[in-house]
């Protein structure tokens, strides 16, 4: 994420790894790392599965732990790690 209106591109990159960020739209598949990507977020998802959204972000929260953890301890305690 990018330009005006966008604060996610303000984060330093040292903070922005102690954040999980989840997107929902209509048109997402959740768990599609593509459009997660594509949208500077962690986790896309399905509007229809907004009912899971805890569970789902607490599997993109101990999975981006595992993976940042390697990198960046103090991040990874950000995280809960």
């Amino acid at each position: 994420l990018a330009g005006p209106g966008r604060p996610l591109a303000a984060l330093a990159p040292a903070l922005r790894r102690g954040c999980v960020v989840a997107v929902v739209a209509e048109t997402y598949t959740t768990g599609d790392g593509t459009a997660a990507f594509l949208a500077g977020a962690d986790l896309a998802v399905a509007r229809a599965d907004l009912a899971r959204l805890g569970e789902l972000v607490a599997g993109a929260i101990a999975a981006k732990r595992g993976l940042v953890g390697l990198l960046d301890a103090a991040a990874a305690v950000r995280l809960g790690g």
